[in-house]
């Protein structure tokens, strides 16, 4: 017959139980603690887009001078059926009120060559005071394409049969062109539009006669 345990041995090992636990759980180190750090980024799921600023505004607010030379090629009506191709000019000045919109007062000359078969005929000479506007398709680039509308009062004065005839009216001016920028604010291109009086009034009787003329030419801008 094995003998008892005493009970003193099983008072001490009840007693000392939580302390050899504690005392082991000491020894063990300490877990990690993961931290935002140790975190792998996340990748993007779409990039961020290039922020590309707009062009700067070379021509609001600017003063524009614009010296035109052209050729005219009357189209018809009235004593314009007879007459040929002529030299011509004009002189705008003009203020931007936006960089696609600038306004202008222009005055021009225009030329025709007199009938071949009319001996002793003159010359007939046209000459137009009014306003436009003009609109620019870009900004900030060398090419500067546009777009141009214009009104106003036209007088033309030519000789049918040893006859001199005037002509005046309200003309309609409509023009397309592009310039380039050659140096600083001075730009040159060519131009090409379509001039229309409609119902000229003539001194001599009959009817009123609508008179059409192409023009074409090479203008000069500086942005002042």
């Amino acid at each position: 017959m094995s003998p008892r345990p005493s009970r003193a041995l099983i008072l001490a090992a009840l007693l000392g139980a939580p302390w050899f636990v504690s005392a082991a759980a000491a020894e063990q180190p300490p877990a990690a603690v993961a931290t935002d750090d140790d975190a792998e980024p996340e990748e993007e799921d779409e990039q961020a887009l290039p922020i590309i600023p707009f062009a700067a505004d070379e021509r609001g607010g600017r003063f524009m001078l614009t010296l035109e030379g052209q050729l005219g090629l009357p189209l018809g009506g009235g004593a314009f059926s007879d007459l040929g191709v002529g030299p011509g000019g004009a002189l705008t000045a003009g203020y931007a009120v936006h960089h696609s919109v600038s306004l202008g007062l222009w005055g021009a000359y225009q030329g025709y060559a007199a009938p071949s078969e009319c001996d002793g005929c003159a010359s007939t000479a046209s000459t137009s005071l009014g306003l436009d506007v003009t609109y620019y398709l870009v900004q900030g680039l060398r090419l500067d394409p546009w777009a141009r509308f214009g009104a106003g009062y036209v007088r033309t004065a030519h000789d049918v049969a040893g006859e001199e005839v005037t002509s005046q009216g309200v003309g309609l001016r409509l023009s397309l062109g592009a310039d380039w920028r050659v140096a600083g604010p001075a730009l040159i291109g060519p131009y090409a539009g379509l001039d229309v009086t409609p119902k000229a009034f003539t001194s001599t009787e009959g009817d009123a006669a609508t008179t059409w003329a192409l023009h074409f030419g090479l203008r000069v801008r500086f942005a002042l």
